[in-house]
C-alpha cells in the first residue's frame, strides 16, 4: 500500500497552526503591555498636572499672606506655613527709603526631594509698595 500525495501534505503542515497561534499571542501580549504602559504614564502625568495646579494656588495663598502682612502692619519678615499639605516658604526682601518696598517670594512644594516622582514646586514673586 502506498500513500497518495493528498494524505502526505497535511502531515507536513502539522504544527503550523500552533506556531501561528503562539506568534499571535505574543503579539497581542506585547500590544497589551504597551497599552498598559501608556495608560499608566497618562495617569501619572494627569496627577502631576493636578498637583501643579494645587501648588500654584498654595504659592498664591502664601504670596497673599505676605502682601497682607505688609499692607496691614508694614511687617516684611520671612515666614513659613503649611497649606493643604504643601510647605509654603515666604521670603521677603525689604528696601529702605521712601517709598518703602518689599519683595515677597512664595515657594510652595510637596513630595519630598526635587527630581523625584511626585515632587511639585511653584514659586511666585510680588513687589509691594
Amino acid at each position: 500500500m502506498t500513500r497518495s500525495m493528498s494524505t502526505t501534505c497535511p502531515d507536513r503542515q502539522r504544527g503550523f497552526g500552533i506556531i501561528a497561534a503562539i506568534a499571535i499571542l505574543v503579539i497581542l501580549a506585547g500590544l497589551g503591555a504597551f497599552v498598559v504602559s501608556i495608560s499608566t504614564t497618562q495617569s501619572i502625568t494627569f496627577a502631576q498636572d493636578i498637583q501643579g495646579a494645587r501648588a500654584y494656588q498654595a504659592a498664591r495663598a502664601g504670596l497673599e499672606l505676605g502682601i497682607s502682612r505688609w499692607i496691614n502692619s508694614g511687617n516684611c519678615t520671612a515666614t513659613g506655613t503649611t497649606i493643604d499639605g504643601f510647605t509654603v516658604t515666604i521670603t521677603t526682601i525689604p528696601t529702605a527709603g521712601p517709598p518703602a518696598f518689599c519683595q515677597i517670594d512664595s515657594l510652595a512644594n510637596i513630595g519630598g526631594v526635587p527630581g523625584t516622582l511626585g515632587y511639585v514646586e511653584r514659586q511666585l514673586r510680588a513687589v509691594v509698595e
